[in-house]
């Protein structure tokens, strides 16, 4: 394997590979996903007074910590939009119910065109996930229309979530984490946009090129 090259999605699977022994750092590039950017923008302003969760239903993806937390908000909080299926759907159901929660809303499996669209008229898109992931598609695509990520500071999403800039980071170690990561959101589309830049097509064409370019020299 130290005759390999490899090629990661984050910083942070870089220094899990230099981890293993016999690796060494130019034997390891990062490129991450990308994502078409939107034609234009919805400034925050015009956008709808939601935050958005887009993923399966499971408690790895900290889906029971997320309702648990808008119903300590209370329901006087933004609503929260959650699209997609997964075993705890029911669980979901029953909570939103025995709770008297009004504004939590179930969208069920929605069609991804739709959801970028949903994602770009929202505050803020969230996930609360409880595990490392891979380079999950819906932060990239929330970035190329301009809305910031709520996410735990764990593994990937935490190394892609440059706090107030393009987003806002859920400390896994407080109870009220959640709480105190959906507080901060505000307008940062401006820079949000602006940093999408290196999840541009072209630009990620580039680096791909350039990793080529270093492994044959």
């Amino acid at each position: 394997y130290n005759k390999i090259n490899y090629i990661c999605l984050t910083e942070f699977n870089k220094k899990k590979l230099l981890s293993l022994k016999g690796l060494k750092e130019e034997q390891i590039f990062v490129k991450p996903n990308f994502a078409v950017q939107a034609a234009s923008v919805i400034p925050f302003a015009e956008r709808e007074n939601r935050f958005i969760y887009v993923g399966r239903l499971d408690k790895l993806k900290g889906i029971d910590l997320l309702f648990q937390a808008w119903q300590k908000m209370g329901n006087s909080a933004p609503k929260l939009l959650v699209c997609g299926t997964g075993p705890l759907e029911e669980w979901c159901k029953q909570f939103i119910e025995s709770n008297n929660i009004t504004n939590i809303e179930m969208a069920g499996l929605v069609d991804n065109s739709q959801v970028k669209d949903l994602i770009e008229r929202s505050k803020a898109l969230i996930l609360p996930t409880q595990w490392y992931e891979g380079f999950p598609m819906t932060i990239v695509e929330a970035f190329s229309v301009g809305t910031p990520v709520i996410g735990s500071d764990l593994g990937n999403v935490g190394d892609i979530i440059e706090e107030d800039i393009n987003g806002w980071k859920i400390d896994l170690e407080q109870a009220n984490g959640i709480e105190q990561a959906v507080s901060k959101c505000k307008d940062i589309v401006s820079s949000v946009t602006e940093c999408y830049g290196k999840y541009d097509k072209e630009a990620n064409y580039q680096i791909l090129m350039g990793i080529y370019r270093d492994i044959a020299s």
